[in-house]
């Protein structure tokens, strides 16, 4: 794991795939996180506040100056239609990698992602872009890319405003 010059990272937090992940310069983690994606890039000045996780066989790129708060949730890879739910394993048989779909999640340049929320690919969208100074509400589901200087937020049911 490289780890820039004055990056914290604030104990208890869980780290796996530690080979391939990258922090850049300046950033926090917060406690109580989870990062176990396969291919994680943070750039310089990031915040990540506690009880965040990060987590899928995708890739995850976070652009500098992205702030991602209390309990968010970024997941780059989903089960196949089989399953009802993401996480709605078949308790008698252990999924395969053939039945996750892997994508990527860019995080742009000074975006806020807000508390509890959660992006997250899928089979149509398994590529997703939040553009640069973006802004994801608290409590908000994103499943496909949003452009740069917008917000999006749960009481407008992810319909997309310019600023």
């Amino acid at each position: 794991m490289k780890i820039g010059e004055g990056t914290q990272i604030f104990e208890p937090v869980t780290i796996v795939h530690r080979e391939e992940i990258s922090i850049g310069k300046n950033c926090s983690i917060g406690q109580f996180c989870f990062i176990g994606g396969k291919d994680i890039t943070i750039m310089d000045e990031v915040e990540i506040c506690p009880q965040v996780t990060i987590s899928g066989h995708g890739k995850v790129t976070i652009g500098k100056g992205a702030t991602i708060c209390y309990g968010a949730r970024i997941i780059p890879s989903t089960m196949d239609r089989k399953f009802k739910y993401m996480n709605d394993l078949v308790r008698h048989k252990s999924p395969n990698l053939s039945d996750v779909i892997s994508g990527s999640i860019t995080i742009g340049e000074g975006a806020y992602i807000g508390s509890n929320a959660v992006i997250c690919i899928s089979k149509k969208h398994p590529n997703i872009i939040i553009g640069d100074f973006a802004i994801v509400g608290a409590l908000s589901y994103v499943g496909k890319s949003m452009p740069k200087a917008t917000i999006i937020h749960q009481k407008n049911k992810n319909k997309l405003r310019r600023r």
